[in-house]
């Protein structure tokens, strides 16, 4: 219960697309994963102790008979349907496997940085993501395709064909 209305709520991911999301000039609502991601990161940061529990018990569910077991063990592909149904914006050469493939890094690598942060807190989480983003969103492939501030000023342009899930659905 704690995980479900405490932890994953409708409200955090609303807010965490929010402010990752813009709407094009064709009135297209696009989002920016690498945003969205910080977001996440940022939200966790200011509930310290929700995380902690979070991350005390994921490892403790990794027993087969915890009552969060399952909760965990579909945590990844529950989550991955709700990021796989938005209409992000990603560079040309990345395509549905590889943003699958991103996310599941980018969530992995997340998780890593929290455990270390709750363990020392002399680390700063968001700088360390910053760090880590520079690596996994090199800027010569993402460069307008981070964050909506990048595309500030481009209010007249539709974006919506550089969604994966245009590019996608133009290819089947």
């Amino acid at each position: 219960m704690v995980l479900t209305e405490s932890y994953d709520t409708t409200e955090m991911t609303e807010f965490n697309a929010l402010n990752a999301s813009l709407v094009d000039g064709d009135g297209h609502c696009v989002y920016f994963f690498p945003r969205y991601m910080l977001n996440m990161l940022m939200h966790d940061v200011q509930r310290p102790e929700l995380t902690q529990l979070y991350c005390v018990l994921s490892g403790e569910a990794l027993n087969p008979e915890h009552p969060a077991h399952q909760f965990f063990a579909g945590r990844h592909m529950r989550n991955w349907e709700m990021i796989g149904s938005m209409n992000w914006i990603v560079p040309p050469s990345v395509n549905e496997e590889q943003f699958y493939n991103l996310y599941t890094l980018v969530t992995s690598a997340m998780d890593g940085i929290e455990n270390r942060w709750l363990a020392d807190d002399s680390i700063n989480p968001i700088e360390e993501w910053i760090n880590f983003s520079q690596i996994i969103f090199p800027e010569h492939e993402w460069t307008g395709f981070r964050d909506p501030t990048e595309r500030e000023g481009d209010d007249s342009a539709c974006l919506f064909n550089l969604t994966l899930s245009q590019r996608e659905s133009m290819t089947n």
